[in-house]
């Protein structure tokens, strides 16, 4: 048995020096920046992991360093990259204002789930398999990543192939409807 404990990292700012709120997201989501820690993570319960692994981002590296210094990068926690231009463009981001997130979830979820992300969906299981293999039987791991790709090992894990056939049982899991997930909440996954 292997648990996995997936977290968010701390709060960050999605804002980029010289850049957009957009143009941040675009660089974020084609995986050629990562926005900081806003604020370090603090008076967290300290709890006991056999190990602590997480994406090689820094606000998840420094969020991570929060619950122990010995800590395993693995790439396969970074987010999957995909082309925010082809799910949303930079005029409706802007003019939806407050809603722009809400209808970038949804649209992002419809593009994971047709197979239209920068990666192929059999790279990423190929992905969560690998993470798995870092794991030791036997052990509780303590696993810091980003929202959209935590909830997306989640529904792997739950559906395994129904994932990439059923959006009904997929927008369950996911609930693009509202934020994916919030700063520093967990979701645990026990493989057999």
């Amino acid at each position: 048995m292997k648990k996995i404990i997936f977290m968010t990292s701390g709060k960050i700012n999605y804002h980029l020096p010289n850049l957009s709120l957009y143009e941040s997201i675009r660089e974020t989501a084609m995986g050629n920046a990562f926005p900081k820690l806003d604020s370090k993570v603090r008076d967290m319960p300290k709890m006991l992991f056999d190990q602590i692994i997480c994406a090689s981002s820094s606000q998840c590296v420094e969020t991570a360093k929060c619950f122990g210094n010995q800590i395993k990068i693995v790439d396969e926690l970074l987010p999957l990259k995909f082309d925010l231009e082809k799910i949303i463009s930079k005029n409706e981001f802007e003019n939806l204002g407050n809603n722009a997130f809400d209808v970038l979830r949804k649209r992002y979820l419809k593009a994971f789930f047709e197979n239209k992300l920068l990666e192929d969906n059999r790279e990423i299981i190929n992905k969560f398999e690998k993470v798995v293999e870092v794991i030791p039987d036997n052990s509780v791991t303590l696993s810091v990543s980003h929202a959209y790709l935590i909830k997306q090992f989640e529904a792997y894990y739950k559906l395994g192939d129904e994932m990439f056939t059923n959006f009904e049982k997929l927008s369950k899991i996911y609930k693009p409807e509202k934020e994916t997930m919030g700063r520093l909440q967990t979701v645990e996954i026990i493989i057999s």
